[in-house]
């Protein structure tokens, strides 16, 4: 697990902190990434239900190609929307972490959306996909290798089931 906290800013400093956010989902392809039954806080093998340990219902299941292809498709119009309301060219992003799914995929979409490899921050090759603890965890990293400072405007973009994309610029 990896968390940040934002705090508040004294007046007298340099605006700092979440500049916007914004979430779409995208109900209509829900069924590509769910867990169509239980649920994380009581399960129903928790309950003494008769469930096979295979049955798929109670499985994660995700139709890798079709999620990439709709998040293909939505992402520059969420990227737009995310920076109007954060009222911030894309010029003035320092650093675009992303969720971190597969290599392949973040390489295929840098290019797509024409981000520079120097704007782009991809570190799965040492860590996996974290879900959406690689959203903090890249920050921590952006900052630590100095990709990142003070002053300097991120994108943080990730997906989630549902299938929903989410995204926050911020300054640090």
């Amino acid at each position: 697990a990896v968390a940040v906290i934002v705090e508040a800013c004294p007046d007298d400093e340099k605006p700092e902190g979440i500049l916007g956010f914004h979430m779409e989902t995208y109900s209509q392809h829900a069924e590509a990434c769910e867990i169509q039954g239980g649920g994380s806080k009581i399960h129903p093998r928790r309950l003494g239900w008769d469930i096979p340990k295979d049955d798929p219902r109670f499985l994660f299941s995700m139709d890798g190609p079709r999620v990439f292809k709709v998040a293909a498709q939505k992402i520059p119009e969420f990227i737009s929307k995310l920076l109007t309301k954060a009222r911030t060219p894309f010029e003035d992003i320092k650093l675009v972490i992303p969720h971190q799914a597969s290599s392949a995929a973040l390489s295929i979409m840098r290019r797509r959306l024409n981000i520079s490899e120097e704007k782009f921050f991809q570190f799965n090759e040492n860590y996996g996909n974290m879900i959406a603890a690689s959203l903090p965890l890249g920050l921590h990293l952006a900052l630590e290798e100095k990709r990142v400072q003070k002053g300097d405007k991120v994108l943080l973009i990730g997906s989630s089931a549902g299938l929903s994309l989410g995204g926050v610029v911020i300054q640090l």
